[in-house]
């Protein structure tokens, strides 16, 4: 049965090794490996309720092994049960921190913990171009203006109009009109009609005194 789970997991096909799955703990509930391989099949098929509780049972016939806790917080974090998931992901860092130290610091961006966020990243907490665009702008609000920019600095190459609108704002407030007006082209050249993008722009000019491209910016 597991061979044909893993036969449907190579297709894609998660429900329906989910399903097999399902048959082989109901069969041999002490069958640790099964119940990882349902749990890595619901997880792909973002079922954070049965997820966890699948990963919560893994932990139990593991005795506790950190590898089923890090998925089991994953789980939690998507839920919003962010107390529960900051106990396991703590459980999960000795084994994988980038990966716990994420988690944690989702969960305190998830409660504007500006601080605690920021503090993770430093420690190598992997941050996608959502939480640094998010943690950016919540620096840029309270007048954080240089650590905003340590935040959001890789996605000056790779992130996406709605990244580089942030990280734009951010270097306006520092007085570097010049690079942001140059991230705010090329998000307009990704997207010539991103509003936040024209706003910002409008600023930018306004700051290098030129209210009639201001004004074409501002009215778009």
């Amino acid at each position: 049965d597991l061979q044909d789970a893993k036969s449907e997991v190579t297709q894609e096909r998660y429900a329906t090794a989910a399903e097999i799955l399902r048959r082989v703990v109901r069969e041999h509930p002490d069958m640790l490996d099964a119940w990882s391989f349902l749990g890595t099949c619901l997880e792909r098929m973002d079922d954070p309720e049965e997820t966890f509780a699948v990963y919560h049972k893994a932990l139990e016939l593991s005795g506790g092994m950190p590898d089923f806790a890090l998925p089991a917080a994953r789980a939690l974090y998507k839920l919003g049960r962010y107390d529960e998931a900051r106990q396991y992901a703590e459980t999960a860092v000795a084994s994988d921190p980038a990966a716990a130290n994420e988690i944690l610091a989702g969960i305190a961006l998830s409660r504007r913990d500006v601080d605690t966020a920021l503090a993770l990243l430093r420690k190598g907490a992997r941050a996608g171009d959502a939480f640094r665009r998010d943690l950016g702008r919540l620096l840029s609000e309270e007048g954080r203006t240089q650590e905003a920019l340590e935040v959001m600095g890789p996605l000056a190459n790779e992130g996406s109009p709605a990244a580089l609108d942030t990280m734009a704002a951010a270097l306006s407030e520092s007085g570097r009109q010049d690079e942001a007006a140059a991230l705010l082209a090329k998000a307009l050249a990704a997207d010539p009609k991103d509003a936040r993008a024209h706003e910002v722009l409008g600023m930018v000019e306004l700051r290098r005194n030129r209210p009639q491209e201001a004004r074409a910016h501002l009215e778009q």
